[in-house]
């Protein structure tokens, strides 16, 4: 079930599956380097603040856990996104896998919403860490990025982005990754900042979709929204990184980039498996 930020929106929620480049997480320009964003533009519009026409997701605050708790611990490495391209701000999710380089999809490195769109002209990419909390954005903490990425991979849609203001994963620590191969019905969690909020956590319902493999990419049925793309699916038995989230909402069942087909590909994230 979906608390806090999210169930205010559920008075003018519809049921309907739109699709994905009619809900783009882009956010007015002078937003950028903003702990709490407002809503996306596209939620500001004539059908009125809190319009949600993919339906209520089940999705919930990790705050609500408490920060010792395995939930809270294992999202301390997961962060918000934020891209500025000079004509808005799009926000998506990304996670550390050393103490300074960060895993997102490339779409998401390239400052544009979806396959069709161009690369944009990005001006500054901004991570934002520890935000659980809108009523407490004082606690979050946020980090340059480079806007050249170490290494990217449109066919695989992944970007390795280095920060350039410290070392985040001395105090956050990092999301292992895994080269298992993803089964039918295994239990994931999925964490992200969708719409720009404070982080959330997908676990109930959520599980490796069958078939686990379908044109190379994981199928799975956590509940994600808009800003979700670059989300760890992690594997709730090993809590490691075993899938990039990179889009679907509204779908019953969503895709991912099995974080295997990463590793094989990488030259940088190979020293971060830790099977």
């Amino acid at each position: 079930m979906i608390r806090s930020l999210l169930a205010v929106l559920a008075t003018t929620c519809l049921l309907a599956s739109p699709a994905a480049s009619d809900y783009e997480n882009i956010f007015p320009t002078d937003s950028f380097g903003d702990t709490v964003l407002p809503l996306p533009l596209w939620m500001q519009g004539d059908r009125g603040e809190g319009y949600l026409p993919f339906g209520m997701p089940e999705i919930e605050e990790v705050a609500r856990f408490g920060k010792t708790s395995m939930i809270a611990q294992t999202g301390r490495p997961v962060g918000r996104l934020d891209v500025s391209t000079g004509t808005g701000v799009l926000s998506c999710t990304g996670f550390l896998v050393t103490v300074d380089l960060l895993l997102t999809t490339a779409l998401c490195a390239q400052g544009t919403p979806r396959p069709t769109g161009k690369a944009a002209e990005i001006e500054s990419i901004r991570f934002t860490l520890g935000y659980l909390d809108k009523t407490d954005p004082e606690n979050a903490e946020a980090f340059e990025v480079d806007t050249t990425p170490v290494e990217i991979d449109e066919a695989l849609n992944y970007a390795v982005l280095r920060i350039t203001s410290g070392q985040p994963g001395e105090r956050y620590g990092t999301l292992a990754l895994t080269h298992s191969a993803p089964l039918d019905h295994q239990p994931l969690r999925l964490y992200g900042h969708p719409l720009g909020f404070p982080q959330n956590v997908a676990y109930e319902d959520c599980w490796v979709a069958t078939p686990a493999i379908l044109d190379g990419d994981l199928r799975h049925t956590c509940d994600t929204l808009p800003g979700n793309e670059g989300s760890p699916l992690v594997h709730t038995l090993e809590n490691r990184a075993i899938g990039l989230h990179l889009g679907g909402f509204g779908n019953s069942v969503e895709h991912a980039i099995p974080i295997g087909r990463i590793l094989d590909s990488s030259r940088v994230l190979k020293p971060a498996v830790q099977d």
